[in-house]
């Protein structure tokens, strides 16, 4: 129950979803005649989305979440674990592996295989369920994993877990107290460290899908609002809602402490 609750309240309380609804008690307010209350939503959920749709605002918000962990750009060769954290997937084998898996779950994943490949004695553990789809994201990651070059015996699938704590909980049934790589969104950090050492586990993070660089060449478009700025702006919300229960249940602690 407590898994479809926060799974509901991250789909509402999100920057659009919340515009959406404020936008439709604004028509039934205008439809009754509450001309000023419909006019005031109407002016907050437009310069919301133009808030939330543009870069600056957008990266302000996911900076926080994405600068305090370092690329890892060479493994220690003395770690031999890597667990790459699950993201989402549309099983369909009339498209290669790369289609059904989503960008940011490939991306998870390439980065993986690529500390794997620096460490002779690792295994990769990939992760997650399958949600209504017949085949667990697990399965899918393995399958891209060994297209990409990694051996059969040296990958490890946890098929069950539902989400992060879940991933945490599997991890811990496997690795005691040796420290591994957590390869995931550098955005869902802070989240996923307080989860996983929560479980008394030693991880090392290793972010990747960075969706916050440096601007090299602006032009004027990239002042306008962007479907692209909207989606970051959607992801801080989510992780900044995700921290907040975290902390509430007493699991989280600042990336200052890591």
């Amino acid at each position: 129950m407590s898994f479809t609750i926060s799974k509901l309240a991250g789909a509402l309380f999100m920057p659009l979803p919340l515009i959406s609804i404020a936008l439709i008690v604004a028509l039934f307010a205008l439809l009754l005649g509450r001309r000023g209350l419909g006019t005031a939503l109407v002016g907050i959920a437009t310069f919301a989305l133009i808030g939330i749709a543009w870069w600056p605002l957008a990266d302000r918000l996911l900076h926080p979440l994405e600068a305090p962990y370092l690329a890892i750009r060479e493994a220690d060769p003395d770690i031999r674990w890597v667990m790459v954290l699950g993201s989402g997937h549309d099983s369909d084998p009339s498209v290669p592996i790369t289609s059904q898996l989503t960008d940011t779950a490939v991306v998870r994943i390439v980065e993986g295989v690529r500390l794997y490949r620096q460490l002779p004695e690792a295994q990769l553990i990939v992760s997650g369920w399958g949600g209504q789809d017949a085949r667990p994201h697990a399965e899918l990651a393995a399958q891209l994993a060994r297209e990409l070059g990694v051996e059969e015996e040296s990958i490890i699938r946890f098929d069950l877990p539902r989400n992060t704590a879940e991933e945490a909980m599997a991890a811990s049934m496997r690795l005691t107290d040796e420290p591994f790589y957590l390869v995931t969104s550098a955005s869902h950090m802070t989240r996923a460290l307080a989860l996983f050492e929560a479980q008394g586990l030693k991880p090392i993070p290793a972010p990747t899908r960075h969706r916050v660089t440096a601007k090299q060449n602006l032009n004027l478009r990239d002042y306008t609002p962007q479907a692209r700025d909207v989606a970051k702006s959607e992801r801080a919300f989510h992780e900044y809602m995700g921290i907040l229960w975290n902390r509430l249940r007493g699991e989280h602690r600042s990336a200052a402490e890591h």
